[in-house]
């Protein structure tokens, strides 16, 4: 049974590589910038469907396994489409397959995050980043990096007062501004509910942001194994109809080395 089982572990491993088909050109690695949806770990943002799977088919009794998933549209790691605060804006069904690919810059904020768990990404971050990282490109996906993925799964994400307030941190109203006039930012994201800090309670950035064919991404993991410039990344998941957006399983390019 156990060289049974090496020989299995053996052909999985040489199957994944020949699907892989070695790595990408200019990239030396892929990454999950995304959370594993599961019912034990995954938040909603208060007031959302809870996220549920349940088994509807077995092998065993039907000859093919099958889950019935159960969520809302932004469980989860997910993408926002630009109906999703704006009326008249386009759904995710008429988004662009463009707007799911942009080049990344992560702007780590986790020292300031972690003495303030309201802290707002500044203009002068943005300009920090710039100075040791290089300017941002145009149609960039800008993410911040927060660490608050570390939390995940436990109250301490949502980070609730007494009252029910959240406090997260996330980009301020005037560096949301900044990267969409100065910079043409295609995309914002974090690694908390929302682009904007929750202190944000009127979600400007969120309303700001999107329109036209720019997304966010919320609920994202993984920033700190991205590099600052030069990455890329890729948004896959469901484009319903009209739909608001959806939970999304994000890529990470991580370029090759010079």
């Amino acid at each position: 049974m156990r060289r049974a089982f090496r020989g299995l572990t053996g052909w999985r491993g040489r199957a994944r590589a020949a699907a892989a088909g070695g790595p990408l050109p200019g990239f030396r690695e892929v990454v999950f910038l995304s959370h594993v949806n599961d019912p034990a770990v995954t938040p909603p943002f208060p007031g959302d469907p809870e996220f549920r799977i349940t088994p509807v088919r077995s092998v065993a009794a039907d000859g093919f396994a099958l889950n019935e998933v159960r969520q809302g549209e932004h469980t989860g790691s997910h993408y926002d489409a630009p109906c999703h605060f704006n009326e008249g804006e386009a759904s995710a069904d008429l988004l662009d397959a463009a707007d799911f690919v942009r080049r990344a810059a992560v702007v780590d904020v986790r020292r300031q995050a972690a003495a303030s768990a309201d802290y707002e990404i500044s203009v002068d971050d943005l300009r920090r980043h710039e100075r040791r990282h290089g300017k941002i490109p145009a149609g960039a996906a800008v993410l911040g990096l927060t660490g608050w993925s570390a939390r995940w799964g436990t109250p301490a994400y949502a980070n609730a007062d007494a009252a029910g307030a959240l406090h997260q941190p996330g980009f301020g109203v005037d560096a949301a501004r900044w990267l969409l006039d100065e910079r043409g930012a295609g995309v914002l994201g974090t690694d908390t509910f929302s682009p904007e800090a929750s202190a944000d309670t009127g979600f400007r950035v969120s309303s700001m942001l999107l329109r036209g064919n720019r997304i966010a991404l919320s609920n994202l993991a993984a920033l700190d194994r991205m590099p600052p410039a030069g990455g890329w990344i890729v948004v896959g998941g469901p484009r319903n109809a009209a739909g608001t957006g959806a939970p999304c399983t994000v890529f990470g390019l991580i370029p090759a080395r010079p």
